[in-house]
């Protein structure tokens, strides 16, 4: 089954990517947005601290007039610069930290050529391309904690951007959790790790455009769904006890588990292979 996300209802869009999980069937990834500035916490506070050498305020990087592309003669792909220019050249509001000389973060670890050709694609391939219209950094992390973080900013002037951390274990998380994912975190596969990337792109459409969540909740209520966070399709593996600790806030508590939900779904439906969706 083919299904083509391509429409001008964008409410559809959202409907599309329910109705097909309900047919077929996570990464462990926190999104941890409650951050000073933040207008819309969504989660726990996080750990992380400034970072070192990149600008809140930054502003968009200028597009060249021609982008670079891994398909130009004397594109290297073993070059991790390369692939670091391709990325910024094509998507100005995406920085690549490269964690080397001045351009630090906390935790950071240099991408590796492979890595940054998996971001590459997972950009290209990104399904809600369109309300990723704000800037984004991407981290590569050395931290054992998560496989993917998503962190929400606002900088100076209230405008939102942000900042996605990707570490080892983005290697080995499944996209959609579920109960048939159980041994794959004994394997490494690249399809994971964009899942990952897609899944914390996820979270930062939805923080640019809460109006995303708020139609996959629609499309849920409409099709009279209650999956929670133990459904064997989707999110069974996800560490829940995580978000314990906000359920003395039902409303916050049900926009993280809903926003985790989302993310996989979309994570699944492009990365999942037992899904068996073609998304184009």
């Amino acid at each position: 089954m083919k299904i083509s996300i391509r429409t001008t209802n964008r409410p559809l869009l959202v409907s599309i990517l329910l109705i097909s999980s309900i047919w077929v069937a996570s990464c462990e990834v926190k999104f941890i947005p409650d951050i000073d500035p933040l207008l819309l916490p969504t989660a726990p506070p996080s750990d992380f601290g400034e970072l070192d050498a990149v600008e809140a305020d930054a502003q968009p990087l200028e597009v060249e007039a021609t982008p670079i592309s891994p398909l130009d003669p004397g594109f290297d792909p073993e070059d991790p610069q390369m692939w670091i220019d391709a990325i910024e050249s094509r998507w100005p509001l995406v920085d690549v930290v490269t964690c080397e000389l001045i351009e630090m973060a906390k935790d950071c670890k240099p991408w590796t050529a492979r890595e940054l050709g998996l971001l590459y694609d997972t950009l290209e391939e990104y399904i809600l391309s369109e309300y990723i219209d704000r800037e984004i950094l991407f981290i590569r992390s050395d931290s054992s904690k998560y496989s993917g973080l998503s962190e929400p900013w606002s900088d100076n002037y209230g405008n939102p951007y942000g900042r996605i951390y990707i570490a080892d274990q983005a290697w080995i998380s499944p996209p959609a959790a579920a109960l048939y994912d159980i041994f794959d975190v004994l394997f490494k596969k690249p399809e994971r790790f964009k899942g990952t990337i897609a899944h914390e792109l996820t979270h930062a459409a939805v923080w640019f455009h809460p109006e995303l969540l708020e139609w996959w909740l629609a499309a849920k209520e409409a099709q009279g769904i209650d999956w929670g966070t133990r459904n064997w399709r989707l999110g069974l593996l996800y560490a829940w006890g995580y978000y314990d600790e906000l359920r003395d806030d039902p409303e916050l508590y049900q926009t993280s588990v809903e926003g985790e939900l989302f993310a996989m779904a979309v994570s699944a439906l492009m990365y999942d292979p037992t899904w068996g969706k073609s998304i184009e």
